[in-house]
């Protein structure tokens, strides 16, 4: 359930990196931290991207298991 790209930044405010492969966030201590239980994403892109918010927070592209019926 992991991206093409892993991504380190601060997700929880804590002043600890966490590693972030997509669909889910391993936190400095090696538990789980975060999931979504998505499946795999193509960009995953991290920051402050709402400023108000001091914590990092990321946008996923996420490929979704399509049903189709004919």
């Amino acid at each position: 359930m992991g991206n093409h790209s892993v991504t380190v930044a601060d997700f929880d405010g804590d002043g600890c990196d966490e590693i972030c492969v997509g669909a889910m966030t391993v936190d400095h201590d090696g538990k789980g931290l975060f999931t979504t239980g998505l499946r795999h994403g193509d960009a995953l892109h991290a920051g402050r991207l709402f400023l108000p918010v001091k914590v990092c927070r990321f946008l996923a592209c996420m490929k979704m298991k399509a049903i189709m019926k004919l």
